[in-house]
């Protein structure tokens, strides 16, 4: 089959014919007759290969064409000038303007709206020569006056076969609609997330007024603890306690009546063993130290406690701990006791680490121990999880604390509590509600006592907020025929006032009481009188009491409740 000729072939069969014709021209008849009969057929050959190339490509601009008119977006070329030479039917329907009325205007002339926005940015493509893709242009058309409408274009230089710049191509998408669409939806994402703002407030605010509430539920558990202390430190125990001392006296009158001293000393057992109990109550539900040392002065006395027996706490703390809020303090009391009571039951080991430290914005407490341990994932999935360890969970959710169990079975278990430091640290509100507690006891001068005792007889002050208490134990000292009670006070601020003005040898100096406790009391008077010798008498007999009060200048720090033997030898030594 012969080969379709080449382009090429074309070109150089066409300048043979060329030639001939020119022959022709040039010598008519002796060209015909010269001329090889050959080259003729070959001219007309070219010839019609020539008409069907340019009926081939006729066809192909015409398909050009129609995709040109017919494709879905808007085209259109401009000259050098910036004036419409060629527009497709879809940017005719876009802009609202005839085909006609574009070619051979200006993008001013046909739409000024637009035009004003876009002008200077065209001029800079076609001086650049650099093709500008996705620009936004909004405005009015012609056809429709009074409606903004968006376009989408993009602009590109178009260059002839000699590389030169002759203008730009223009393709144009409408893009209204979509753009309605996104501010629609631009306003449902800002109403949805409005809302969303809304809820997540009214969430948050009945999520803090749980929290408030469940907070206040636990100060006003503590609070009943205190005041239930209370009730038994300040009435049950002080009733007991006056009822030994007026049994001691009762007994000391009746030496010769053996029978009747034997049920006293019975009675007297028998308020011994109710005033421990009172005051193992009385420190089961609020302990006083923790309210009046702080939280290290608590763990302290926590390890001497009688059902800490057998486990030995080794207390570590920072420096300085910064004072912590009621609610806070008792929370970490109460927390590292029922740890500490775990280790005792299911630890297996006789040795505890107790750890606190802070820092500007939290408060750790670390309990350690190297006995049996456990498996802690286990502990989260199973049923039986301790009740105890939900409700510490539970309350440090609360108080936005954490906490952490590092624990492995034979391993040992590593409990790390985290909670965030309160800004603004509230009384102590038993403190506070001993203060502003009136006191309607006088400072009593026992002078007709004094006149008539020996002048060798020790002087004695007696302070102590409780009366029946006072009362009580005066009867008992002034039974002592080297005692002297020259007289009696309620408050450390009345001790003073009266050691001013008649200067005891000895002052019985109760610890906790309104206005100024006895450790500031026997601090000022040691202070001024430092010949005055001061014996301690309270219910608590810790380490730290003790320590605090005997640093103040006291000699002893004796239990109310103990024998009167050695309050006694106290005041004589």
């Amino acid at each position: 089959m012969k080969n379709k000729p080449t382009y090429a072939d074309l070109k150089e069969s066409l300048q043979e014919a060329e030639e001939i014709l020119d022959t022709l021209r040039s010598h008519k008849v002796d060209a015909v007759v010269g001329m090889d009969q050959v080259a003729m057929m070959r001219l007309k050959e070219v010839e019609d290969q020539l008409h069907e190339q340019i009926q081939i490509s006729g066809n192909r601009l015409k398909e050009i064409e129609a995709i040109y008119q017919n494709v879905p977006v808007g085209l259109c070329i401009l000259d050098r000038d910036l004036k419409f030479i060629r527009v497709n039917e879809h940017l005719v329907k876009i802009h609202g303007v005839s085909a006609e009325e574009h070619l051979g205007k200006t993008m001013s002339e046909v739409l000024p709206d637009l035009a004003k926005n876009i002008e200077a940015d065209l001029r800079q493509v076609m001086d650049s020569g650099e093709a500008k893709f996705n620009v936004e242009l909004c405005g009015e058309t012609p056809d429709q006056p009074g409606v903004e409408r968006c376009f989408l274009e993009h602009w590109l230089p178009l260059y002839n076969k000699q590389e030169n710049l002759i203008g730009l191509n223009m393709v144009v998408e409408e893009i209204t609609e979509r753009k309605q669409f996104e501010e629609e939806l631009q306003q449902l994402n800002a109403t949805l997330e409005e809302r969303v703002a809304e809820r997540t407030k009214i969430a948050e605010e009945r999520a803090e007024k749980l929290r408030e509430m469940a907070l206040q539920m636990s100060q006003v558990e503590e609070k009943e603890r205190q005041r239930l202390a209370r009730v038994l430190h300040d009435g049950l125990q002080q009733l007991l306690i006056g009822a030994k001392f007026n049994t001691k006296h009762i007994k000391n009158q009746l030496v010769d009546q053996d029978e009747i001293t034997g049920q006293l000393k019975e009675l007297d057992e028998i308020l011994d063993q109710s005033i421990e109990a009172s005051r193992s109550l009385s420190y089961e539900l609020s302990p006083p130290i923790l309210h009046d040392q702080g939280l290290l002065a608590a763990l302290h006395w926590l390890t001497e406690i009688p059902h800490m027996k057998g486990l030995s706490i080794e207390i570590q703390a920072d420096k300085k701990i910064p004072p912590l809020s009621q609610n806070l303090k008792v929370f970490l009391f109460q927390v590292v006791r029922e740890f500490l009571i775990n280790i005792i039951k299911h630890a297996k080991v006789d040795k505890a680490k107790v750890r606190v430290s802070s820092d500007k914005e939290n408060i750790c407490v670390e309990v350690i121990d190297k006995g049996a341990g456990f498996d802690v994932e286990k502990e989260k999935l199973s049923s039986s999880t301790s009740q105890g360890l939900r409700n510490i969970r539970e309350k440090l959710d609360l108080m936005n604390g954490h906490l952490n169990i590092d624990s492995l079975p034979g391993e040992g278990s590593h409990f790390t509590m985290s909670i965030p430091l309160e800004k603004h640290t509230p009384s102590n509100p038993a403190q506070v509600s001993r203060k502003k507690k009136v006191q309607t006891q006088k400072i009593t001068s026992s002078s007709s006592d004094s006149a008539g005792s020996s002048s060798n007889a020790i002087k004695l002050l007696v302070v102590d907020d409780h009366q029946l208490m006072r009362n009580g134990l005066v009867r008992l000292l002034a039974s002592e025929p080297d005692f002297s009670i020259i007289g009696e006070a309620g408050n450390g601020v009345e001790a003073i006032d009266f050691v001013h003005k008649y200067q005891p040898d000895v002052i019985i100096m109760d610890i906790t009481m309104p206005e100024m406790d006895g450790i500031e009391a026997t601090r000022q008077i040691h202070q001024k009188f430092p010949d005055i010798q001061i014996v301690g008498l309270s219910m608590h007999e810790e380490g730290e009491y003790s320590t605090q009060i005997k640093k103040a200048g006291a000699k002893y720090l004796l239990n109310k409740g103990g024998p009167s033997e050695q309050l006694f030898a106290a005041i004589r030594s």
